[in-house]
């Protein structure tokens, strides 16, 4: 049962991120160059690995997901959290 979650899931997000480029990326670049379209996927590929924390991970990037920094990412959220909170 976990196991079809997580495919679901998986299958899911990967759909969303099809949409968001090409919502974000790929419509606005109509007429412009080839150049400008690689870089501006490129940064948005980046930003989707490197910046955007995903729910499937528990909310940490997939970068960090994959160099196993969650524990770290978490508590250092947490020691924000109570800090805001005191």
């Amino acid at each position: 049962m976990e196991r079809l979650r997580k495919y679901q899931l998986s299958t899911i997000e990967r759909q969303a991120v099809t949409l968001a480029l090409k919502s974000e990326c790929i419509r606005a670049l109509e007429s412009r160059k080839m150049e400008d379209a690689r870089r501006l996927i490129q940064s948005y590929v980046d930003n989707y690995n490197t910046a955007r924390l995903h729910s499937a991970f528990v909310y940490v990037t997939p970068q960090d997901m994959l160099a196993g920094r969650q524990a770290e990412n978490h508590a250092a959220r947490d020691r924000k959290l109570e800090k805001a909170r005191s």
